[in-house]
């Protein structure tokens, strides 16, 4: 609250319009505080690095939440300069552009964009990305985001000649001044290929001054940058196509924001060549020399059948990754194959098939789960979920998700709380819808053929209320036939042992277990003094007693939860514990029909859910997957 305060009041004193006060605040020493403003914060990265780092090797509950409230200061901050900046003084707007690349921007970006990933900032590839995501998107201006641009560009274009170059002609000592002829060079051809405004603006960030002082002040660094490494897996191109599926990921979402951003000058995007195709017109960037062959019109486009090989390499790799990681690579996959008219190739849609073949797998081994009674109404919600995260920009996607693929684990198989299973069987829905919508958009199928879109209504329609028991109304106090309800005993707190009936009913694809008291005027009537969803209760007979019937009762309830209802929190505690029921029988054989008929009516629930789904599991089944040649 005290930063709020004194943040706020500075930004009121910096908004005045007095020339003195903006000379005051922009001249030493007064201008030193933005500049230890910007230095706080990649103090601020190296320790959120120490804690990415731990985290990959023991995540828990407890420092997943340290991480995110360190990655929130981080971006607290950043929009606190992103307030500095939008107060619009012309000095100051500058100032702290060149604090943010000096002392941020290019001590993160620059080590980042070649092999040796210690040099310089001394922060990891995953920690560099989130940062420079995270800059990307909440600071506003042509000037940031376009000297990110530039400086990618500038290294890409630099391993290409030096590709076509005498190599070991350079020593280490000729490094600094190899890289600033090249520097210039690239300065000469950028700049005025820029919009007027765009230029106007770059000059006035000094970015190639900046990162020539950047490099001379690191000649170590240069040398690293003329070693003998081959161009296709040096700079940008060793993280979009690196083996580490998390790098990968990352690099790819650095990517899709910045060209997604709306201050990316246009003709710098269209050298990118990441996002929408641009027109003729803006295609002319360069002119006709080395760089414009480095370029080669964009510089990604060239390179997308590798990229899409890369995810979907990651789809069907084995052992299979976590559920979040399976959807941020179809989401980036679906991103891109949207954006280019790269067709996949016949081996691209072989390893997609595999894929979604894995991904149904995965949504009908949870028909056998304990929370099978959700499966059609998460597909609803997932389906809408998935299609506006694919439509929406990449600007309001999070990317605190890269640090979480980074250290995700996938859920183990076996036992398992209520709480995990709900989380496995979201995210085997999420993988299975994605991977729907995506062979949707490559075999260009017609969207009328939907049978998730006829899901609802058809789910309506297991509701239709029918002879007995309405388990859609039953509550606790409902008075209620006793029907074919099997007497026994339960043990509630304080050794209290009441005499019930065991009353499972299944009616289309809601299920309930009921506990009824015997009311005490009433021969075959009772009150609903229990309740428990039929789905999860994995009924067994105790190993001793054998009238004993041991229940387990789903304690977390995904509606009034909604938080852990996201699927993702693998690395949280079970701090939602399951309940447990013990029945005690009159006889073992009362015991066993009870059992019997607990099994008989799930079993009656599960086959309602299944003929729900059997339009689209029928379709897209393992054995029956479209082959995608559409693409």
């Amino acid at each position: 609250m005290i930063q709020i305060a004194v943040r706020t009041l500075t930004l009121n004193v910096y908004n005045a319009s007095d020339d003195m006060v903006s000379t005051f605040i922009t001249t030493p020493p007064a201008s030193e505080y933005f500049s230890d403003l910007v230095l706080n914060l990649r103090e601020q990265c190296l320790h959120l690095d120490s804690l990415v780092s731990t985290t990959m090797d023991t995540c828990t509950y407890e420092m997943r939440n340290q991480l995110r409230m360190k990655t929130d200061q981080v971006v607290n901050d950043l929009y606190y300069f992103n307030d500095i900046l939008r107060i619009g003084q012309p000095r100051l707007s500058r100032l702290m552009v060149e604090n943010l690349l000096r002392s941020l921007v290019l001590p993160v970006l620059v080590p980042l964009l070649q092999l040796n990933q210690n040099v310089g900032s001394h922060v990891s590839s995953i920690t560099s990305l989130y940062v420079i995501c995270r800059l990307l998107q909440v600071v506003d201006g042509r000037e940031l985001i376009n000297s990110v641009a530039l400086a990618l560009l500038y290294f890409y274009t630099l391993s290409f000649v030096r590709s076509n170059s005498d190599k070991d002609a350079i020593d280490g000592g000729e490094a600094v001044n190899y890289i600033a002829q090249h520097l210039i060079e690239f300065e000469d051809v950028a700049i005025p290929a820029l919009e007027p405004e765009g230029a106007e603006n770059i000059n006035k960030t000094n970015l190639f001054r900046l990162l020539t002082e950047y490099i001379s002040s690191t000649a170590h660094f240069a040398s690293c940058l003329i070693d003998n490494v081959p161009i296709e897996r040096s700079g940008i191109l060793s993280l979009i196509l690196s083996e580490n599926h998390s790098i990968l990921l990352a690099s790819l979402m650095f990517l899709l924001i910045l060209s997604e951003s709306k201050d990316l000058d246009s003709s710098l995007s269209t050298a990118l060549g990441f996002a929408e195709k641009k027109t003729g017109m803006e295609q002319g960037m360069f002119s006709d020399n080395l760089l414009s062959r480095a370029m080669d019109g964009n510089i990604f486009a060239r390179h997308m059948p590798q990229i899409l090989n890369a995810l979907l390499k990651v789809l069907v790799g084995q052992p299979p990754l976590s559920g979040l990681t399976q959807w941020h690579t179809g989401w980036v996959l679906g991103k891109l194959l949207r954006y280019h008219e790269t067709k996949l190739t016949d081996h691209d849609i072989d390893l997609f098939s595999i894929s979604f073949k894995r991904s149904t797998e995965g949504l009908l081994q949870e028909l056998n789960g304990c929370w099978f009674d959700y499966i059609p109404v998460t597909l609803e919600h997932e389906r809408e979920k998935c299609k506006r995260a694919l439509d929406e920009s990449s600007q309001l996607k999070d990317p605190f998700v890269s640090l979480e693929i980074s250290m995700h684990k996938p859920l183990p198989d076996g036992v398992m709380s209520s709480l995990r299973a709900w989380q496995r069987m979201v995210d085997a829905v999420k993988v299975f819808v994605l991977h729907y919508l995506l062979e949707a958009f490559i075999s260009k199928r017609d969207s009328q053929e939907d049978p998730l879109q006829q899901l609802k209504s058809a789910s309506m329609g297991t509701l239709i209320k029918d002879d007995g028991i309405d388990v859609h109304s039953v509550t606790y106090g409902t008075q209620m036939g006793l029907g074919p309800g099997l007497s026994c005993k339960i043990a509630f707190s304080k050794g209290e042992v009441r005499d019930v009936y065991l009353i499972p009913v299944a009616k289309g694809i809601s299920g309930k277990l009921l506990l009824a008291e015997k009311l005490p005027l009433h021969t075959h009537r009772g009150v609903v003094i229990a309740i428990a969803p039929l789905a999860g209760l994995s009924p067994k007979k105790d190993d001793n007693q054998s009238t004993w019937l041991h229940l387990r009762i789903r304690e977390f309830d995904p509606r009034v939860d909604g938080r852990k209802a996201g699927g993702y929190d693998s690395t949280g505690s079970d701090h939602v514990v399951d309940g447990r029921w013990t029945l005690a029988f009159p006889t073992p054989d009362i015991c066993e029909a009870a059992l019997s008929l607990i099994l008989r009516e799930t079993e009656k629930q599960r086959s309602s859910v299944e003929r729900l789904l059997a339009p689209l599991l029928q379709k897209y089944s393992p054995n029956n997957l479209p082959d995608c040649q559409g693409a």
